[in-house]
Formats: structure tokens, C-alpha cells, sequence
């Protein structure tokens, strides 16, 4: 009988062992869904920081965003000018241009780091051309060594193109910007 209730005592214990090491394994799994999570949302930063600064200029028109972004994760220097450029050009996009779509393009290829955006507006005129936020854009643009172009259509909308040099090799570009 002590045998039996020693067997017995034994089994209940390895269930019980066995059920704790099922239970750890869930958590372990849970962890590494967050990890990921985290992970996912760190690597989109860029993505949340345009997105958070279009929202409050873009909602109250009902205006669309189209958002690509092909670059690698870059300094916060960078990514601050990156937004100044997309939050000043969305304004003048539903502001100016009336515009109901804005596609917004970042890319990092070929030594460039470009922010592309192209609207469905009125067009701009031309003597706006160096009005003071795209006076701002364009001065922006060559502080860095880069350049600031833009096309313009009643029937085919804006679309502004901002350009600055970059090596995608890290560390710093020439123009002491950490990528």
C-alpha cells in the first residue's frame, strides 16, 4: 500500500511538473510574440513618426495617405527632416492644392535618400514657386547638398521631389548627417 500510494504520489508530481514546463513554454512563446511585436514596431518608427505628423493635417479633409517607405532605419536627424518635409508639403497639398490623395514615396538607393510627394490637386502656380514653404523645402534640401524639385499641374496635381546626398555604408554622410 505505501508502494502504491508512493507510485501514485510520483505520478501526480510528474503531471504537475510537466503541466508547470507547458505553462513556462506558453510564456516563453508569449515573450517572444512580444519581442517581435516590439521589434516590428521599432523598425516602422519612421512610418509612425510621418504618419503621427500627416493624421492631424490630412483627417480634418478627408484626404488620403499613401505611404511607401523603402530605406533603411535612419538617424533621428534624418528622420526629423524627412517629416518637416512631408508635413510641409502635405499642408500645402490639401491647403493650397485642395488635394484629396497625397502619395508620400521615402527611398534610400543609389547613394540618395528621396522623399517623393505627389498630390491630386489644383497645381501650383507659378509665381508661388518661392513662397516660404517651399522657399523652406528647397533651403532645406540644399543645406544638406541636395536640391528640391518640383512639377505642377491644374489637371495632374503636385508632385515635389526632395533629394539629399547619402551612403548607405552607415555612420556619417558628408553633410554630417548620421544615417
Amino acid at each position: 500500500s505505501l508502494s502504491m500510494s508512493l507510485r501514485k504520489a510520483h505520478h501526480e508530481e510528474a503531471k504537475a511538473i510537466s503541466s508547470a514546463i507547458d505553462s513556462i513554454a506558453d510564456v516563453i512563446a508569449e515573450i517572444r510574440r512580444e519581442i517581435f511585436n516590439i521589434e516590428s514596431r521599432h523598425s516602422s518608427s519612421l512610418r509612425l513618426q510621418i504618419e503621427d505628423a500627416l493624421i492631424p493635417i490630412l483627417l480634418p479633409t478627408d484626404a488620403s495617405l499613401d505611404l511607401t517607405i523603402d530605406a533603411p532605419e535612419l538617424s533621428d536627424a534624418l528622420n526629423g527632416h524627412i517629416r518637416a518635409v512631408c508635413t510641409e508639403g502635405a499642408s500645402n497639398s490639401v491647403r493650397h492644392g485642395g488635394a484629396t490623395a497625397l502619395a508620400v514615396d521615402v527611398r534610400a538607393a543609389d547613394g540618395e535618400l528621396s522623399v517623393t510627394l505627389s498630390d491630386n490637386g489644383c497645381g501650383v502656380a507659378p509665381d508661388a514657386v518661392n513662397r516660404n514653404g517651399l522657399h523652406n523645402l528647397r533651403e532645406r534640401a540644399e543645406s544638406l547638398g541636395g536640391k528640391m524639385e518640383m512639377t505642377s499641374s491644374s489637371t495632374a496635381g503636385t508632385t515635389i521631389r526632395w533629394v539629399i546626398p547619402t551612403f548607405l555604408g552607415g555612420g556619417v554622410n558628408d553633410h554630417g548627417c548620421n544615417l
